[in-house]
C-alpha cells in the first residue's frame, strides 16, 4: 500500500516537472522565432534597400556578378528562414494534435497517457544552419561588392585627375590641335 501512495507521489512530481519543461519549451520557441522574426525583417529590408539603389551603368562584369551572388546568397537566405519559421510556428498546433491523438487512444485502451514529443524536422535544422550560412556569405559579398564598387570609383577618378593634372601643366599650348593630340597621347 505505501508502495502505490510513493508511485503516486512520483507520477505526480514527474507531470508536474512534465509541466514545467513544457513551459521552458514554449518560451525558448518563442524567444526563437521572435529571433529569427527579426533577422528575417532586417535582412529583408537590407535586400529590397540595395536592389532599389544599385545602378547597373559603367560597371565592369565581375562587379555585377558580385553584386548578382550577393542578392541570391541574401534571398536564398530568406526563404529558408521563412520555411524554418513556418515550422517552428507550428510546433505547437502538432503537440496539440499528438495530444489529442494520444487522450484518445488512452481512452479507449483505459491507461494513462504517455509523453508527447513534437520536435522540429531534420530539415528545419538544416534550412536553419543554411539560412545563416547563406545570409552570413551575402553579407560578405555585398560588403566586398561595396569596396569594389569604391575601389572602381578611386581609380577612375584618380586617372582623370592626372589626365587634368598634366593637361594644366603644359607650359605653352600653340593650338587646339596640340589639346587634342596631348589628350589622345594620354
Amino acid at each position: 500500500m505505501e508502495n502505490e501512495e510513493n508511485r503516486k507521489v512520483s507520477y505526480k512530481y514527474y507531470y508536474e516537472q512534465l509541466k514545467v519543461y513544457a513551459e521552458a519549451r514554449k518560451t525558448a520557441n518563442q524567444q526563437k522565432i521572435l529571433f529569427l522574426q527579426n533577422i528575417l525583417l532586417v535582412s529583408a529590408s537590407i535586400v529590397g534597400i540595395v536592389i532599389s539603389l544599385h545602378t547597373a551603368n559603367s560597371q565592369h562584369l565581375y562587379i555585377q556578378v558580385v553584386f548578382l551572388a550577393s542578392i541570391l546568397l541574401l534571398s536564398l537566405g530568406i526563404v529558408c528562414l521563412v520555411l524554418v519559421l513556418h515550422d517552428f510556428s507550428t510546433l505547437e498546433d502538432k503537440v496539440a494534435r499528438k495530444f489529442h491523438d494520444e487522450i484518445q487512444e488512452s481512452m479507449k485502451n483505459d491507461v494513462r497517457c504517455s509523453t508527447i514529443y513534437a520536435d522540429q524536422k531534420k530539415t528545419t535544422d538544416i534550412f536553419e544552419k543554411c539560412s545563416y550560412y547563406f545570409l552570413l556569405s551575402g553579407f560578405i559579398l555585398l560588403i566586398s561588392y561595396t569596396g569594389l564598387v569604391e575601389f572602381k570609383k578611386e581609380t577612375v577618378n584618380s586617372t582623370k585627375k592626372d589626365k587634368y593634372i598634366e593637361i594644366i601643366n603644359v607650359p605653352k599650348i600653340d593650338s587646339l590641335t596640340t589639346i587634342h593630340k596631348i589628350i589622345k597621347h594620354d
